[in-house]
């Protein structure tokens, strides 16, 4: 006789394992990507890339380099990782300072303005505002995009440009959508009712500007517009001639220099006596006698090119403001300061823009921490963007993005931004 009940044991041991196989088919779900592979690999490739150029050459370097020696960098070490011909990329490079910039302007004396300008250096770099200034014209400017394009900086010195920018101002809106910058260097009270004045620097005669005061304050505050030029006008410092004078607050001073070494005098008194790199000096004498508004105006020697050029690049320290009440640490917010040298940053349809009042000075005519605060202008309203491509520039096919960060810290604390686009172009 047969055994039932082992064959009915057997049957529902089958019956559960497909009850359970078919129970957790349904309950357990694959795996879902939300990405394919394909992009996992471009991101690798580009950190991969972005990662050997720092060390090989270091990040600092990309900004020193121009476009072609980063491009052929880049290229060599996306074939590296074995892409090779197969990878088109997009690199772009934001927030360094910019040391090639192309300063227009219709100023009839450009020698004289480059010259007051001259060049300084920082973070390793060269800023040579003798040899970037440019002779514009404003009608082709107006009227030719392709002209504008040829331009970094507008550079405004007086009341007769400020009229020509005021007539062509299409022409400078798109400028500054375009990524360039405005900088104003004229009286108040000489460009009263122009709309320029309005539309780019956001300023209204005898008014404060929203949300900023008028003045130059706030250089400790990286949330106001002002801290930017601000900071690069601290870091940028002074060049002056040795054996030359140096001009502070319409104060002249005599720059003597040593074999390895400067001291800085007037007729009565010595302020840095045989000063070196490094060391910091104020214009107080043995008995606290100063000629400026404050006792709190600090300097150091940052470098001394004696053999070379014969200059020396002095800094201002934290303490430095401009003309006692109008620009010291008193100036409240929200209270209009229209006195010599006041500044008004603005950044105004995705440019930079910044007005100065010379009321008492003439460009060429000015102290040097005058011209050190239009070349700090200049240096801030640059575009920042440096871009290199290598195949289509808008490509059809998925683009990975990778992104790394850099500072230089040599005189000034310098950030930058660079991003990678990566695609395959078959």
């Amino acid at each position: 006789m047969v055994n039932r009940k082992g064959f009915v044991y057997i049957m529902e041991i089958v019956l559960i394992s497909v009850i359970l196989i078919v129970s957790l088919t349904l309950l357990i779900r694959p795996l879902q990507v939300d990405e394919d592979w394909d992009m996992v690999e471009l991101r690798r490739m580009g950190e991969s890339t972005l990662e050997a150029v720092d060390k090989g050459y270091g990040m600092e370097s990309i900004i020193k380099d121009d476009t072609f020696s980063l491009q052929e960098k880049v290229d060599e070490m996306v074939y590296l990782t074995g892409a090779g011909e197969s990878i088109g990329y997009r690199i772009e490079i934001k927030g360094a300072y910019n040391d090639n910039a192309t300063v227009g302007t219709s100023c009839t004396e450009i020698q004289e303005l480059g010259d007051a300008l001259g060049k300084t250096k920082i973070n390793g770099r060269t800023f040579d505002f003798e040899e970037s200034i440019e002779q514009m014209n404003w009608e082709e400017f107006g009227d030719d995009s392709d002209y504008r394009n040829g331009f970094d900086v507008i550079l405004i010195t007086d009341e007769d440009q400020v009229e020509e920018a005021d007539e062509y101002i299409d022409g400078v809106v798109d400028f500054l959508e375009n990524g360039g910058g405005i900088v104003q260097f004229s009286d108040i009270e000489q460009t009263e009712g122009y709309d320029i004045q309005d539309k780019v620097f956001d300023l209204s005669h005898g008014e404060t500007v929203e949300g900023e005061t008028v003045g130059f304050v706030n250089m400790e505050d990286p949330g106001t517009v002002n801290y930017g030029p601000s900071k690069i006008f601290h870091g940028v410092g002074s060049v002056a001639d040795i054996d030359g004078t140096w001009k502070v607050q319409e104060m002249e001073y005599d720059i003597v220099g040593g074999d390895d070494n400067i001291t800085v005098k007037n007729d009565t008194h010595k302020f840095c006596l045989e000063c070196v790199e490094g060391d910091s000096f104020n214009l107080r004498d043995e008995y606290g006698w100063h000629p400026l508004p404050t006792d709190e105006y600090e300097f150091t020697v940052r470098s001394l090119d004696i053999p070379e050029d014969g200059q020396v690049t002095i800094d201002y320290l934290d303490g430095y403001r401009f003309n006692g009440e109008s620009f010291g640490e008193g100036a409240p917010n929200g209270e209009p300061v229209l006195e010599e040298s006041a500044m008004v940053a603005n950044e105004p349809f995705g440019g930079r823009a910044i007005w100065l009042d010379s009321s008492q000075w003439e460009i060429g005519d000015a102290g040097e921490d005058i011209k050190s605060l239009v070349r700090a202008s200049v240096i801030w309203a640059s575009p920042t963007e440096r871009k290199v491509t290598r195949g289509t520039e808008y490509p059809d096919a998925d683009i990975a993005d990778v992104t790394r960060f850099g500072t230089i810290n040599k005189d000034l604390y310098e950030t930058f931004k660079v991003s990678m686009n990566l695609w395959y172009l078959y």
